[in-house]
């Protein structure tokens, strides 16, 4: 966490850059702001079927409280037809697409949702019940989407998930040969993507 002078320094960027230039700015705001990726440059879309829904409603309004923009397909409270895979579905499509930087989802568990976005090319979802798993997904697995379950995850407990999720970088607490490695292991990710969807990106 980072503290509140360092907060302040750091710039709110209007254009998302991606890519190479993402890795240029991700290096500046760590070396020179003391800021993280998260701090400065976010766009998050968050979804929830009818059990997940009033957690969802406290995590987004804890991050738009810190800034973040948000993009929220879920259901409305009276829709709950809607299932958790088609919510799933539409979220994990952002994330791929880079129409999102990262993404939310809320169901009973958080199982059935992350079966369905990780069924999608270029997005890695991970269910995290306390914030050790959120480091660890993030620091090993370079996830990029989150998922909660509202049966099991208190609303104080997942804005912490949260928190820890949005601030860890991937490879960030491992020693360099490690950090080489799971590096190397993305892109062997990214040819088993190709080999399954044909199209997937780094």
């Amino acid at each position: 966490m980072h503290n509140q002078t360092q907060n302040q320094q750091c710039p709110v960027l209007q254009v998302r850059p991606k890519g190479d230039l993402l890795a240029h700015w991700k290096a500046h705001l760590k070396e020179n702001l003391g800021c993280s990726i998260a701090e400065v440059i976010m766009k998050i879309a968050v979804g929830a079927d009818s059990y997940g829904f009033d957690l969802k409603q406290a995590v987004k309004e804890y991050l738009i409280n810190k800034g973040i923009e948000i993009e929220d397909v879920a259901i409305n409270k009276q829709e709950a037809e809607t299932p958790y895979y088609q919510i799933a579905s539409e979220v994990a499509q952002r994330v791929g697409s880079q129409q999102a930087d990262r993404g939310i989802l809320v169901c009973g568990t958080g199982m059935g949702m992350a079966i369905i976005a990780n069924k999608h090319p270029v997005v890695y979802a991970a269910v995290c019940e306390n914030t050790n798993a959120a480091e660890k997904s993030r620091s090993t697995n370079n996830s990029n989407v989150l998922t909660l379950g509202g049966f099991i995850t208190p609303p104080e407990v997942a804005v912490e998930i949260v928190d820890t999720w949005l601030t860890t970088e991937f490879t960030s607490g491992w020693e360099p040969p490690i950090q080489e490695w799971l590096e190397n292991s993305i892109n062997d990710i990214a040819i088993l993507e190709n080999e399954q969807f044909g199209s997937a990106t780094n």
